[in-house]
């Protein structure tokens, strides 16, 4: 795959010139780099061709006018290969007002009417957000795992614990056919509940999800062992081998089992769904910053 930075972006009123930062350390207004490139006033679009693969880049446009700069915010971004690219059944980023699938192999609908989040942000693109029960969203792909190996991996931020107890545990993942990721609802813990095969894995403490807060989340099976991770460190382990043929879509953010209470609370992003591919099996070093992109 090509590797490459497309940046598109908005600048109102009459400038000179324009200036591209890209750093492989941090920068700010004092310590900027030479500009990779100067850019003619009326530019809006640019794509940069030698971001490497396994590096931050830390990047940013700047307006001159007058002889004066001003720099916009910057962003980083972390790209990395995945091995296991031909075995994700999705992988969703939000656009502004879309979602897409990078992989093309799922398909989805927004009949819970999750909201595409413009404040909490992840990687300078919208989230989905989650607020009552009437909120999910249904992703369509290859998830009939059999008794093999997957892994699901998102980005999690909470608003709140949902308090109370039962069925007011809150939905992230639900394959809909009996395997049920949450958060619980009071201590904010970090959990798996399979009911038809009765296997379920808690995070502890070390698995509690802080509230307003991302969180990198991986929930994975390999030759038969569930695991759970938070942030790259292993909350878990046990044996789960029910055979999941017949999963034909994942609920996310709410709750086949139990809709009008186990809904999300806050922020979902990136989820990628593999079939095939079982994950970690021991503690790993975590996405260094919520841009991190695990595909490309």
């Amino acid at each position: 795959m090509t590797n490459r930075l497309e940046l598109n972006w908005n600048l109102d009123g009459f400038i000179d010139e324009q200036r591209y930062y890209c750093s492989e350390t941090p920068f700010n207004e004092a310590t900027k780099p030479t500009p990779l490139t100067v850019l003619a006033n009326d530019v809006r679009t640019y794509i940069d061709t030698s971001v490497q693969i396994g590096k931050p880049h830390y990047f940013a446009i700047s307006s001159v006018k007058n002889g004066l700069e001003k720099l916009s915010p910057i962003n980083v971004l972390h790209l990395e290969t995945d091995p296991n690219y031909s075995k994700l059944a999705c992988a969703l980023v939000m656009n502004t007002t879309t979602v897409t699938d990078v992989t093309g192999r799922s398909t989805f609908a927004n009949n819970g009417r999750a909201a595409l989040d413009n404040v909490y942000k992840l990687a300078s693109k919208p989230t989905l957000k989650f607020s009552s029960a009437s909120n999910f969203f249904d992703v369509y792909s290859n998830l009939s795992f059999g008794t093999g190996d997957f892994c699901i991996r998102c980005w999690v931020r909470l608003d709140s614990y949902p308090g109370g107890g039962g069925n007011n545990d809150m939905s992230i993942v639900d394959l809909q056919n009996g395997f049920f990721l949450y958060c619980h609802n009071t201590t904010g813990e970090l959990r798996m509940w399979d009911g038809t095969a009765s296997v379920g894995l808690n995070g502890g403490s070390a698995g509690i999800l802080p509230l307003n807060t991302w969180s990198f989340i991986e929930a994975s099976r390999t030759a038969g062992v569930f695991r759970l991770f938070l942030n790259g460190k292993m909350l878990g382990s046990v044996n789960y081998t029910r055979n999941l043929s017949s999963v034909s879509y994942a609920r996310v953010g709410g709750s086949t089992y139990m809709n009008t209470t186990r809904f999300m609370r806050g922020n979902i992003a990136r989820l990628s769904i593999y079939r095939g591919w079982g994950g970690h099996t021991s503690d790993y070093i975590p996405p260094i910053e919520p841009e991190y992109l695990h595909y490309i």
